[in-house]
């Protein structure tokens, strides 16, 4: 590709695929057109759970621990899943790790 050097320093600045970028995530630097395949695996990216709790998002390398002890909801399995039940429910845990509320039961 060829530039005029009077717009040089603007293609450098908002245009080339080749500039640095800091990610807004994690503020690490990364060429622009590798920008997207950092997101998909940048441990500050913001995530949402899987369970869908109350947490609505959380970034991605604190997921692990929000899922262990911290997650307020789990999904469980019927006890009969090895003889082929794909029933699936959502239970809520109050902060006593009490079972609290079943919500939406289905099928996966």
């Amino acid at each position: 590709m060829k530039v005029q050097r009077r717009h040089l320093s603007q293609h450098k600045l908002g245009e080339c695929a080749k500039r640095l970028v800091a990610c807004r995530y994690c503020n690490k630097e990364f060429v622009f057109d590798t920008l997207g395949a950092h997101h998909a695996k940048c441990g500050r990216f913001p995530v949402a759970c899987p369970h869908r709790c109350e947490t609505a998002v959380l970034p991605r390398e604190d997921l692990e621990v929000h899922l262990k002890d911290h997650c307020t909801t789990h999904l469980l399995s019927c006890t009969f899943k090895d003889a082929g039940c794909r029933f699936k429910v959502y239970v809520l845990f109050n902060n006593l790790n009490y079972i609290n509320i079943f919500v939406f039961p289905f099928f996966v």
